[in-house]
């Protein structure tokens, strides 16, 4: 079911087809659907980037804060 639903989406289809799919009222043109679809995914990517780089600068900050840690025996 799923993937029958991703379908028409990676297939780029005409235009009738996706209206077909879609109400009027919530109807974006194709590009602009695509343009938002891959604008949010551009911003998922950095935001995770982000994330990545503030965990790391967090890590180094914290490993120059605590002593070097030595192995209990």
């Amino acid at each position: 079911m799923s993937s029958f639903l991703l379908l028409p989406f990676s297939l780029s289809p005409p235009l009738p087809l996706l209206l077909l799919f879609s109400p009027p009222t919530l109807f974006l043109s194709a590009s602009e659907f695509f343009h938002r679809v891959g604008h949010i995914k551009a911003t998922d990517q950095s935001l995770v980037f982000m994330a990545v780089r503030l965990r790391n600068s967090n890590q180094r900050k914290l490993s120059m804060l605590s002593p070097p840690r030595q192995a209990r025996q």
